[in-house]
């Protein structure tokens, strides 16, 4: 069944499920995955050249790119851009019935609001000019229910206050528009219905000669774009009118010449083209390589630089590369068959993918609009306005006219007997595609008014119609041509399925099966379904609120994870999607290997102009190719509210910058949820305070759903502080994340360093949801806590639980898993420790914290191991630790041990268990920064059999700027051991294979590890380190830093043989 754009696609509203709880689904589908474009749409309606980078705004939110092609999505929330400007301190914009303004592009503040009656009005600002130290903004004011446009004109002097304009009336005032206003030859100049200028922005004169939908001029000649012509003047008196080579067109002057974009009004198919001319008389096409659509124009650092449903860019004005480009302007259908994917659009596109390759368009010879497209073993055929197309194999296509040039709505086949229905309600069938013949239902006794949907199985077609006096009905042929009426149907709009053996039907709140589209029974009254599909080994189907079910034979519904919104078709385990925007999009679904957590995610503003981001890191260690659904579910909240997939080729990785922003369309703070389809992934992220000086962030490892402690269990964090001053110290924010399917309550002790209890707080999370309780304990104490705890203790539910320490000076933080109990005997490693002097003058230090989770006293022995000596403990130090009490050894290194130099520290208990954790910092006037280290198991070392990996590595090019990663190594048994450092880029192309050699119990560091092995910069980067040594253990982790700021954060290497996600998973709580 497939689902075309004249249905009412329900809302993009929850579907993934709460956080935490897919770790109980056995079946499920991912987000919506970007096919085409990819690996997202970019629709930009202005690009604005400043600092070297290219700015684009528009539909799908703000783009920058450094030449034109490479583009990184900033944010999806600032999707209604219409116009933007850059003033040389800020962008000033149009959005909607607003002008807003940005410093730095993403985030936006209203500066006006043009006041609309919500109901009956909608306000559109459409373009925006300055010029003699004025700005204007112009666009419209539509009434769709009384079908009335009128023109809106704003103006200000300085970018901040703004009134609305008085502008002369229009001939026919209640059909007016102002689509266009550029700054020219010492005047503004707006262009609509008809033509408006005014030297001051304030008194306007007005020639109803010319329209146009945009104007653009080079200082000497004004050239307007209207319909089909192009209006010319030197002098606003005289104009001159000469054809236009396009449609629609829209005309703008960048690097001495003239550009115009529009459908090419001379070719057949009316595709999408780009001209040039330095007079604006004689045009010469440009050469793109592929037909995108273009809005905006700009030519900087020797390039030209074009926008719109993707980006184009051209050294010589002549030949143009094309990336992420949208091919549609929008699409009605899609089909797969044969290892392709074709489209088809609107406007006469078709588009075809060839083994998930490139998109390209077909141009077939017209402009038709094409509304269906089905394939079969004969091949595929597309149906639309007059015309079917008709395709053996997806790629050579031939056009024929439809009897009498009817329009065909929908087309269903099966071997090479097609059927399709008119939009008036006729069937017509084929038995190639080409030739079709109406079908007579007098047969039937009633009239049809047309038919919603259309389905084959097993040898038999089905239709559903709607009679205009008897309601709906369900129809069946053996063969398309001989039709007999099988079921009535209350629903006007009954949906058709066919798989697993059976036909499904929707009825309102029920659903009807019929295992040979004869005999129907109602097998189900659950719920109001929409968007049915056959999902390779079960039916899929949304309710009315957008929620996703399962059925294997469509008696019993089941909730589950899967995409917002309707699916167009299906083929196997694969749902597809198309859009009016031109995209094409899919699901996959099947048994997901996978379901992590990635809490404290965010992007939102932070203290002193600050801003909060987080990127994501994911990476796919198998050998095939795998989908990594995200769905993000902002604090206090169980929906979704943004969710996308991503298809990870074998051994790659891609790290999404700004991921809730840039992908999901998210600008709060939120938990991340992941899931794979077809093996498992590695998933990390880094949360971080940008700056103008460059960043301070925290390492976020990703959470197990199952391991969140229940009712009569107990989760630890160490390494929490608090002062009272909110300009000094630290302090402390906790994060609670429920999971499984009941609401959480429970209990947090907040405890000193001795124990003593500072504060109890119980609270109440619901299923799903995930909360932060910042600066925790400024509720319980007016006091300085240099060294605290916090206990949670679940009375029902089952919660995550994490802790974020930030430095009230530099905003630096730390993330906090919970402590893992090392029991007495255990041995906890915890590398990277050391007291030396750092970049700039710096002194780096480890604060070591031990805590003793029991109810009799410990003693513990801590011992340095420092960096490049093997053979054993240089030192050792024994701590008592009371009962329930922490002790935190500050500069343990320096002052516990009176060493200087790198190390690493061993930590073993006895009377009982402890927990172990450590911060290395350096500190400066403006506070401190620093990585959280908790202590390693020795489990999680690197063996001959289980190879490790890690990721989110960086190399700049210059040590200035970017960041630098230090890969270390501990050999924490007393054998020699050869190690091995093979480092990839996230393409998965080898970049080269460090060698070290490890004495007994030595530890070294490979600073700048990617310079090793690359010259340059290294953008993202994945190390598998490897012993061949029998018996060696190795611990392995990275440190990621900031070039500007020096801060690190520490990433511990994740053992090949438990990938995070599989099975036998280890995520943050058992580290």
């Amino acid at each position: 069944m497939r689902r075309g754009l004249e249905r009412l696609v329900v809302a993009a509203a929850v579907i993934w499920i709460g956080v935490g709880q897919a770790r109980a689904e056995a079946w499920s589908c991912s987000p919506w995955e970007w096919v085409h474009p990819q690996p997202f749409p970019l629709r930009l309606a202005a690009v604005v050249a400043r600092g070297g980078e290219l700015w684009g705004f528009g539909e799908s939110g703000v783009a920058v790119s450094a030449d034109g092609v490479q583009w990184q999505r900033k944010s999806l929330a600032s999707g209604k851009l219409s116009a933007v400007l850059w003033t040389g301190e800020e962008f000033l914009g149009t959005a909607g019935n607003t002008v807003v303004a940005s410093r730095d592009g993403i985030t936006w503040q209203v500066r006006h609001e043009v006041w609309q009656d919500p109901i009956f009005f909608t306000i559109q600002l459409r373009s925006l000019a300055t010029g003699a130290g004025r700005y204007v903004a112009v666009g419209e004011d539509f009434s769709g229910r009384f079908s009335m446009w009128s023109p809106v004109l704003l103006t200000s002097s300085d970018g901040v206050v703004w009134s609305r304009g008085a502008i002369p009336p229009a001939a026919d005032p209640s059909h007016s528009t102002l689509a266009a206003v550029i700054w020219a030859k010492g005047r503004f100049v707006a262009v609509g219905s008809y033509l408006l200028t005014s030297p001051d922005g304030e008194s306007w004169s007005a020639d109803e000669r010319v329209q146009g939908q945009s104007l653009a001029s080079d200082g000497t000649v004004v050239v307007v774009a209207g319909e089909t012509e192009l209006s010319l003047s030197t002098d606003f008196a005289s104009w001159q009118v000469v054809p236009s080579p396009v449609q629609r067109g829209r005309v703008r002057w960048a690097g001495g010449r003239f550009w115009l974009a529009g459908p090419c009004a001379a070719c057949p198919d009316q595709e999408p083209s780009l001209w040039s001319s330095a007079d604006a008389r004689t045009w010469r096409r440009a050469r793109l390589d592929a037909p995108l659509e273009l809005r905006d124009v700009v030519a900087t650092a020797g390039r030209f630089v074009a926008v719109g449903n993707g980006a184009a860019v051209s050294f010589d004005g002549e030949s143009w590369q094309t990336s992420l480009a949208g091919l549609a302007t929008g699409l009605a259908a899609v089909a797969s068959g044969g290892g392709r994917v074709v489209a088809v659009g609107q406007s006469g596109e078709l588009l075809v993918s060839e083994g998930g390759g490139p998109w390209r368009r077909v141009l077939w010879g017209g402009a038709a609009r094409l509304a269906d497209v089905a394939s079969s073993s004969a091949g595929f055929v597309v149906v639309g306005e007059g015309v079917s197309l008709v395709s053996r194999d997806g790629i050579a296509w031939s056009a024929h006219p439809t009897p009498d040039g009817v329009a065909l709505s929908r087309v269903v086949a099966e071997g090479s007997r097609f059927v399709a229905a008119s939009w008036d309600g006729g069937l017509f069938v084929s038995a190639d595609g080409a030739t079709w013949s109406a079908v007579s239902l007098e047969s039937l006794g009633f009239p049809i008014s047309f038919f919603p949907d259309l389905a084959v199985g097993n040898g038999v077609f089905l239709a559903s119609l709607w009679r205009r006096d008897e309601g709906g009905a369900i129809i069946a042929s053996s063969d398309g041509i001989n039709w007999t009426k099988v079921a009535d149907t209350r629903s006007g709009l009954p949906e058709l399925v066919w798989g697993g053996g059976r036909f499904l039907a929707t009825d309102f709140g029920s659903v009807l099966a019929s295992p040979d589209g004869t005999h129907w029974q109602e097998v189900s009254r659950e719920k109001e379904l929409v968007g049915l599909q056959w999902a390779g080994d079960r039916f899929v189907a949304w309710d009315r609120d957008g929620s996703f079910f399962e059925s294997t034979d469509g008696s019993q519904w089941r909730p589950t994870s899967g995409p917002a919104g309707e699916a167009s078709t299906s083929e196997g385990g694969v749902l597809w999607r198309v859009t009016a925007e031109g995209a094409v999009q899919r699901s996959t679904c099947g048994p997901p290997a996978a379901s992590l957590l990635l809490p404290s995610l965010a992007h939102l503003p932070g203290a002193n102009g600050t801003v909060w981001r987080s990127d994501v890191e994911l990476y796919n260690p198998g050998a095939e190719a795998i989908v990594v659904g995200l769905a993000a579910v902002t604090r206090g909240e169980r929906a979704a509210a943004g969710q996308v997939a991503l298809t990870l080729p074998a051994g790659t990785a891609v790290r999404l910058d700004d991921a809730l922003a840039s992908w999901l369309g998210v600008e709060e703070a939120a938990t991340l949820q992941l899931a794979s389809w077809g093996g498992s992934v590695v998933a990390a992220a880094r949360t971080y305070n940008e700056t103008a000086a460059g960043t301070f962030g925290q390492f976020i490892p990703p959470y197990l759903p199952g391991e969140g402690v229940g009712a009569g269990g107990e989760a630890r964090l160490l390494h929490l502080a608090h002062a009272a001053d909110r300009n000094t110290g630290f302090r402390t924010n906790l994060g609670l994340v429920s999971v499984g399917t009941e609401p959480t309550t429970v209990d947090l002790e907040l405890r000193d360093g001795e124990g003593a209890l500072v504060g109890l707080r119980r609270a109440e999370v619901p299923a799903g949801v995930s909360v932060q309780l910042n600066d925790v304990f400024r509720e319980f104490t007016s006091g300085d806590l240099g060294t605290a705890v916090a206990v949670a203790r679940p009375l029902h539910g089952s919660v995550l639980t994490y802790a974020s320490v930030v430095d009230n000076r530099s905003g630096d933080p730390i993330f906090v898993c919970p402590a893992r109990r090392f029991e007495a005997g255990e041995r906890a490693w915890v590398p990277g420790a050391g007291h030396l002097a750092g970049i700039g003058g710096s002194l780096w230090r480890t604060d070591l914290e031990l805590h003793n989770p029991g109810e009799t006293a410990i003693s513990c022995t801590v011992e340095l191991f420092p960096r490049g000596v093997g053979g054993g403990p240089q030192r050792s130090i024994t701590v008592s630790v009371p009962a329930g009490a922490s002790r935190r050894l500050a500069d343990v290194v320096g002052d516990g041990f009176g060493w200087e130099g790198a190390a690493t520290l061993r930590v073993r208990a006895a009377g009982g268990g402890v927990m172990v954790g450590a911060r290395t910092y350096a500190a400066s006037s403006a506070g401190s920064y620093g990585q959280y280290v908790a202590a390693l198991g020795e489990g999680e070392a690197v063996t001959a059999s289980s190879p490790g990996q890690l990721v989110m590595l960086r190399q700049a090019a210059a040590q200035a700027a970017g960041f630098r990663t230090n890969l270390g190594l501990v050999n924490v048994t007393a054998v020699s051991a050869v190690v091995e450092v093979e480092l990839r880029r996230a393409s998965g192309t080898l970049l080269g294979v460090a060698r070290q050699e490890l004495g007994p119990l030595e530890s070294v560091q490979l600073t700048e590890v990617l310079r090793v092995v690359a010259v340059g910069e290294v953008e993202d980067a994945v190390a598998t380190v490897r012993t061949t040594t029998a018996g060696a253990a190795i611990l392995a982790y990275a440190c990621l830093i900031d070039n500007r700021t020096h801060d690190p954060v520490f990433v511990p290497a994740v053992l090949q043989q438990q990938p995070l996600g599989g099975d036998a998973a280890r995520g943050c709580l058992t580290r």
